[in-house]
């Protein structure tokens, strides 16, 4: 039994020895990272402020902004219009045009297509040679003059979505 009143007390002594060992090496660390030196900020240099830092304030790059409409049939082609309705210009190569459906028939719009604020575009179903004004898809003649199908549930809907899925329009072509 007094081995119980006795061993409790052996713990504490051995852990207050075990406590001032640490407090004596803590001081021997702190001395050594002074010595050798009278300059402070050798031994805690501090990261230089970044030059251009962002400003928290500063509004956000407004996000894309696309008016479509004007859907046309032909005979042999679809087409409909992009209006950049947006704040600054909008670089649309890569961007792919085509039906929402899941089916998703679509192709790319020509690299180098940039639509300036106010700026449109015809977009057309068929081939052809891209000017400012019309830029063309370029589905098969079997396929361009009925991609789209005004009122269909699935092939009624033009999309036209960026190269990382995260920007997209989407227009409801009406029964004419």
């Amino acid at each position: 039994m007094m081995r119980h009143a006795v061993e409790p007390l052996s713990r504490w002594r051995a852990a207050a020895a075990a406590a001032g060992l640490i407090a004596v090496s803590l001081l021997v660390i702190l001395a050594g990272s002074c010595a050798g030196s009278d300059d402070a900020s050798s031994q805690n240099p501090r990261p230089e402020a970044d030059p251009d830092p962002p400003d928290p304030h500063a509004d956000p790059e407004p996000p894309p902004s696309l008016e479509m409409g004007d859907f046309a049939q032909s005979a042999d082609d679809q087409s409909f219009s992009l209006r950049n309705v947006g704040s600054r210009s909008l670089a649309l190569g890569g961007w792919r045009a085509g039906l929402a459906s899941p089916s998703q028939a679509n192709q790319p719009l020509p690299g180098g297509l940039e639509l300036a604020p106010g700026d449109a575009v015809r977009v057309h179903t068929k081939a052809g040679a891209a000017s400012a004004t019309d830029v063309y898809l370029g589905f098969d003649v079997a396929v361009a003059p009925s991609l789209f199908e005004p009122g269909d549930a699935a092939r009624g809907t033009i999309e036209v979505r960026s190269p990382n899925g995260e920007d997209y329009f989407t227009y409801v072509i009406p029964v004419q």
